[in-house]
């Protein structure tokens, strides 16, 4: 795969996880909770599955939604600056 297939794979992919991510978004807005709660928990899975799931080879979320594992155990406790007990 070339790097322009890689991109189209990729910009496909992304446009796929935004479907699942605005799903999310609704579930979490009939539950209640508030906007900023909301907007982290949006963007935490939107840096899942558009940032970690495609690094390194563009697949789909069912493809490789098995790896929240590694994402939540090591990836983001390690690699994220930002990551807090509370947002895991």
């Amino acid at each position: 795969m070339d790097y322009q297939e890689f991109e189209e794979r990729c910009e496909s992919i992304k446009e796929k996880n935004y479907e699942y991510i605005n799903l999310f978004q609704s579930e979490l807005m009939q539950q209640g909770l508030s906007v900023k709660t909301i907007n982290k928990h949006t963007d935490n899975v939107d840096f899942y599955l558009n940032d970690f799931l495609i690094w390194n080879e563009p697949r789909t979320m069912p493809e490789r939604c098995f790896e929240i594992r590694e994402f939540l155990g090591y990836f983001f406790v390690r690699k994220c600056m930002w990551s807090t007990p509370a947002s895991i």
